[in-house]
């Protein structure tokens, strides 16, 4: 049999505010067996982890008992019978929209390991990633980057099965001053994505980029008025550099590039994550989102340290990689432009998920965006702004 439910994940509440009384409404169309409450006094519906209202998969994900009964059992090297211990961790959880599941799965004859994820989505979506997954997986040699084998999808369950591909995480390599072949390979890597055909019909152009970040900047001006004026005029500027920036390629990019999506193998090659929200658009914004990336993933309150790695140094590394090898040229100026509406998009994150000193994050990425990113320089020493 299994051993003891040895799951990994605080208690938790979540909620969903409303106005105007609809939390009545949409209560009302949940699914009776839910374990969500309604709060109509604070107009509010709440649940406890794992019971997402629209995550109902999630108790069987996270049950040692039951969750057996859903591997891929056709793509593993082990029987069900051959369980002995399943330890379950929750990775990430985003409410309402998907789950990231690691299975640590001991197994006869002799105790072997064998690591497991799962991915769980409210939505229809995980058969068109497994597909992009397997594609990629096949092609892995033409992308210039290991791909973690996809082992299954569970239409039932709504989850993708992918096996474990472990690694240095590029954080780590990059805080170490390590940047330069791990930077390079990812210009190389989305120079070939860029070029890919693969068969993916949404689109995300400029415009939609750009009414999106002005809706959030409105909002969060409201918030932090502090940054109103600020915001106000980069949104202006952004709509009179459009007009002037050169036709985008229609390409697949990435569409939620950050350097948690990559690791480094043990032998030196370069691993891509997350396949979740590939479109077709403009390629300049999958390296302005990297680059705008260098700036918030070195965060801290002290400023003089906020740039310990120079993300003028990751973007000269990344773009002379990239245009190495890409099919079409890429100007500064777009890229400079996506870049203004991602620290835009990531002000507001930091603000509504309340990140830790959060204004002064918020202050911080508009003021990068208002004097713009930079393109080249060299690595500063310890302690130095």
């Amino acid at each position: 049999g299994v051993a003891q439910r040895d799951t990994m994940h605080k208690p938790v509440l979540y909620g969903r505010a409303y106005l105007h009384g609809r939390s009545q409404e949409e209560f009302a169309a949940l699914n009776q067996s839910s374990s969500a409450r309604h709060l109509a006094d604070l107009d509010m519906i709440v649940w406890p982890f794992p019971s997402d209202p629209e995550l109902p998969q999630l108790p069987e994900l996270l049950d040692n008992e039951r969750v057996i009964d859903y591997f891929p059992y056709a793509n593993m090297p082990f029987a069900r019978s051959a369980i002995v211990n399943v330890k379950i961790s929750v990775m990430r959880y985003r409410p309402e929209q998907r789950c990231i599941l690691r299975y640590e799965i001991e197994y006869r004859p002799q105790s072997n390991r064998y690591v497991l994820y799962a991915k769980a989505f409210a939505d229809d979506n995980g058969a068109q990633v497994f597909d992009r997954i397997q594609r990629c997986y096949d092609s892995a040699e033409a992308l210039g980057a290991r791909i973690a084998r996809p082992v299954g999808y569970s239409a039932a369950m709504r989850t993708v099965w992918q096996e474990e591909l472990q690694g240095e995480p590029l954080a780590t390599l990059m805080d170490l001053g390590r940047y330069e072949m791990p930077i390079a390979a990812i210009g190389h890597c989305l120079a070939k994505l860029h070029a890919a055909d693969f068969p993916i019909h949404r689109t995300q152009t400029r415009e939609q980029r750009l009414n999106d970040a002005t809706k959030k900047s409105h909002k969060l001006g409201q918030m932090l008025p502090a940054v109103a004026s600020q915001l106000s005029a980069l949104i202006s500027l952004a709509h009179i550099e459009l007009a002037k920036l050169p036709p985008a390629p229609n390409a697949v990019i990435h569409g939620d590039v950050h350097f948690g999506q990559f690791l480094m193998t043990p032998d030196g090659a370069l691993a891509l994550f997350d396949f979740d929200e590939w479109t077709r658009g403009d390629p300049s914004q999958d390296l302005a989102d990297l680059i705008v990336d260098s700036h918030v993933s070195t965060f801290t309150r002290d400023e003089t340290k906020m740039n310990r790695v120079l993300p003028a140094s990751v973007a000269g590394v990344l773009l002379a990689s990239y245009r190495a090898h890409a099919r079409w040229p890429i100007n500064d100026e777009t890229i400079l432009w996506h870049a203004r509406i991602q620290l835009i998009n990531k002000a507001y994150r930091a603000a509504i998920q309340q990140e830790p000193y959060w204004r002064e994050k918020v202050a911080s990425l508009i003021a990068i965006a208002t004097r713009g990113v930079d393109f080249g320089g060299s690595m500063p020493q310890e302690g130095s702004p």
